[in-house]
This record gives C-alpha cells, structure tokens and sequence, in this order.
C-alpha cells in the first residue's frame, strides 16, 4: 500500500474514531496506540538485554569443543556439557526476540508474531515454574512475562490474539513429523 493509499484509507477511517470517548483531550484509541508503541520500544529493549548473547551462542554451540574453550578465557571443558542447554536458550532468543521486534512497526499485520512471543514466554514460565524455585521463577519469568502480556492485551489486534484458528491440517502433520524425533529423544 502506498503512502499516498494510506493516507486516503487514514482519512476515511477517521469519521470512525470521531465518535471515540475522549480522557484528557485525547482519545481512548490514541492513548491505547501511545502505551502500547511505548510498551513494545520497552519490551524491545528489555528481550534483547535478556537475550542478546543468547542469539549468538546459537552459532558458538556448532563449533569444535576446542575452539569453544579456546574462544572464551571463563568456559572451561566442564561448562561444554551446557552446550545443549545454551543451544536450547538460543534458539528461544531466536523466536522470542523478532517476534517482539516486529511488533515496533505495523504491529496490526504482525498478529501471528505477537502470538508466538505470548506462546513462548507461557510456556516458559509454566516449565521454569514446574523445575525451578519460585525465588527464581518470580526474577527471571515474570519480568519477562509480565510486559509481553501487557502488549498482547493492548496490541491493536487483540481480539484476534484470542480467537480459536481453523486448523491447518498440512501444518499439523508437518509439527507431528518435526516433534517424532523430538518427543523419541525426550522419552
């Protein structure tokens, strides 16, 4: 769509909010736009400080065990059993961080995204809640959990974030395929 077709889809949307309830000389659509623009800046900042070296130790994890330990001075020949678990966190970062980052432009085509990134951070904190303290639990997952909640809710497609999609049966078998191998490995 060009500028020049948004401007003209702008213009007619507008008569729509004219009727918009008003708090403090802006409307409640605004206002809900401003937090949740400001909220996703802030929730973007915050996933890459948690995640920023996460997404590079993705690429670490396929090097030779004697590159590692002769990359980094503090990873000793012990810590290269944790490879699977960075790996793991890794490929986390990888779907967690773009899913928010796409959020900071058009976040109403991006419904899919949002979803991913409130899928991801749920199951998270249900598994870290289920094998960890709860000291650590509240630190490390609701920090998180908390802010990407608050976006789904004022994302501008929220309704569409909790509305049950048909059932892409080519996707499933495709999911049941790529989860056989995975499920044989954690039984």
């Amino acid at each position: 769509m060009t500028r020049t077709q948004r401007a003209v889809s702008d213009a007619t949307a507008a008569p729509a909010d004219a009727g918009a309830e008003t708090v403090g000389g802006r409307s409640r659509s605004n206002t809900r736009r401003i937090a949740f623009r400001t909220l996703a800046w802030l929730t973007s900042l915050e996933v890459l400080l948690l995640f920023g070296i996460p997404l590079l130790e993705v690429g670490f994890m396929w090097l030779p065990d004697a590159t590692v330990v002769a990359t980094f001075d503090d990873v000793g020949v012990a810590d290269l059993v944790h490879r699977g678990h960075f790996n793991n966190i890794g490929i986390v970062a990888w779907a967690l961080v773009p899913a928010i980052l796409v959020q900071l432009r058009r976040p109403e085509e991006r419904v899919a995204a949002m979803l991913q990134a409130v899928g991801i951070v749920l199951a998270g904190t249900v598994l870290y809640g289920l094998s960890g303290s709860l000291r650590d639990w509240l630190l490390e997952e609701l920090t998180l959990l908390v802010p990407i909640l608050l976006l789904a809710v004022l994302h501008p497609r929220a309704r569409d974030l909790v509305r049950r999609p048909r059932l892409d049966r080519t996707m499933a078998v495709l999911v049941a395929l790529a989860a056989a191998p995975w499920l044989a490995f954690a039984a």
